[in-house]
């Protein structure tokens, strides 16, 4: 499993940044993440969250039946053009397993994109 996504930061633009901080820090408490965040289908980033009964109510035990993968899980690189490259791997893995694609050609074009992205992400920039 890879892992990443959204996160949050305070600008050195901003014009209250200790506000935006505790504001932040505010976001990110257990009970905020296991309360609110949960309650409005966030994925609360805070470990407690992912062991609170309420939390776990509310997501239909979705938290506490994926912790493991989640706490297991590999963070996504950081690469210029990621996002992408994963999506366009995604689609030729659900191919392979929704419409008949054999395994060795899915192989065969994960090899061949990820060489492309390689080369046309990392070596020519």
């Amino acid at each position: 499993m890879l892992l990443g996504g959204a996160g949050i930061g305070v600008s050195a633009q901003s014009a209250e940044p200790q506000a935006a901080l505790r504001y932040a820090a505010y976001l990110c408490s257990a009970p905020i993440q296991a309360g609110a965040y949960a309650a409005h289908n966030g994925q609360p980033a805070h470990p407690a969250a992912w062991r609170h009964s309420e939390a776990n109510h509310l997501t239909g035990s979705f938290l506490a039946d994926t912790r493991t993968t989640i706490e297991a899980a590999y963070t996504r690189p950081r690469l210029a053009g990621w996002p992408e490259f994963q999506e366009l791997l995604g689609d030729i893995i659900h191919e392979c397993l929704s419409k008949d694609l054999a395994a060795e050609a899915a192989v065969e074009l994960l090899e061949t994109k990820h060489l492309a992205f390689i080369f046309n992400k990392h070596l020519m920039n």
